[in-house]
């Protein structure tokens, strides 16, 4: 269910303890301006049938979720704050077995979702209580919608377990339609919140296989294996492009730059910046087999805070380069943040099984 909600802030009651204006101002309202909504049904003789227009009159109260789980929660008049939480939560004793039915299993991997993410969830996170009707069965569901940092996890509590129905980043960088998000969001961030900025979408496999790298040292790890990819990009976007383009009589030879250059062009498959805007990276151009990273370039600090609720960039989206370097012919910084794609977003269009075993945690594994 999708819908928007007409909410007068500052004339909202508090049926909860009523904090700060501060906070008011600097984290409940951004909670309602930006946060993702959630209606709950916690009423199991009014329960959501999977109608629209019916389930709107069921609702019991609204939620508003942000990046990291907290959220507020509004009576469904619109009127009160019922509750709200802004701090991290101890973690809770889970008394019911977890379960997750192998094609659901098989999502999460897609997604690049963890059980251990999911059983976080569960221990850490806060949670909308959701009754559901299921009419072709005339049964009713107890569902949960667990929020912990970027992630949602639904369960249903079927036979004293917690039957795992679905989870997803609720940040961009796990959206299938991640490759125009980036483009309509470059330029809604840039113009609408004043923080200019461009993006490149990367094969890193193209640059580390290419013939510059050649001092190729042991790696421990996937993040040490790809950084000398990662700094070709930044030597090349920070210091190198514009000694190219204004043939600075200082460098001796420009040769060197130009084959970067070459290189890195050809490594680009979708990005904002102007030599690049002809090309575009779709999901059928997608090869799980390579390294696909996510570079941007800013101005100001606050683009990571904006980059963090909108892409989960340092949360799920983990920080894998990030660097100032300065432009040597105009002496202006440049400030530039990777993450890993493929390490990180759910690929949507590859298929799933279709099979139905059950896969289950013990509670006791989990409270360990």
């Amino acid at each position: 269910m999708t819908q928007t909600l007409n909410i007068n802030f500052s004339s909202l009651e508090y049926k909860c303890e009523k904090p700060s204006s501060q906070i008011r101002s600097k984290k409940l309202w951004p909670l309602i301006r930006f946060g993702r909504l959630v209606e709950e049904y916690n009423d199991p003789n009014n329960p959501a049938i999977r109608d629209y227009n019916e389930d709107l009159k069921r609702v019991t109260s609204y939620f508003y979720f942000d990046h990291m789980g907290r959220y507020v929660q509004i009576s469904k008049c619109l009127k009160y704050v019922l509750s709200f939480n802004l701090e991290k939560n101890s973690p809770r004793k889970l008394d019911k077995n977890i379960v997750l039915e192998q094609h659901c299993f098989d999502q999460l991997t897609e997604r690049k979702i963890s059980p251990k993410s999911v059983i976080n969830a569960l221990k850490l996170g806060n949670y909308v209580v959701q009754y559901c009707s299921d009419r072709r069965k005339n049964k009713l569901y107890k569902n949960l919608s667990f929020f912990y940092k970027d992630l949602r996890v639904v369960v249903s509590i079927i036979d004293n377990a917690y039957r795992i129905k679905t989870a997803y980043r609720m940040t961009d960088i796990s959206d299938k339609n991640l490759m125009n998000k980036l483009k309509t969001n470059q330029k809604v961030i840039s113009q609408k919140h004043s923080n200019p900025h461009d993006y490149a979408v990367v094969d890193l496999d193209a640059l580390y296989q290419s013939s510059i790298m050649l001092n190729k040292e042991v790696s421990n790890s996937k993040t040490e294996l790809y950084q000398p990819a990662w700094e070709l990009l930044g030597n090349t976007f920070g210091c190198y492009q514009n000694l190219l383009s204004k043939n600075n009589e200082n460098v001796r030879s420009n040769q060197v730059f130009e084959n970067n250059q070459r290189i890195v062009d050809s490594a680009i498959m979708q990005s904002s910046l102007k030599n690049y805007r002809h090309k575009t990276f779709k999901q059928i151009d997608y090869n799980p087999k390579r390294e696909y990273g996510l570079i941007f370039f800013y101005e100001k600090d606050s683009f990571l805070s904006i980059a963090k609720r909108i892409y989960g960039l340092g949360l799920s989206a983990k920080i894998v380069y990030k660097e100032t370097k300065i432009d040597e012919i105009t002496k202006e910084e440049i400030m530039m943040v990777g993450c890993s794609l493929t390490a990180t977003s759910g690929h949507e269009w590859i298929k799933s099984s279709d099979r139905k075993e059950l896969i289950s945690i013990d509670t006791n594994t989990c409270n360990e």
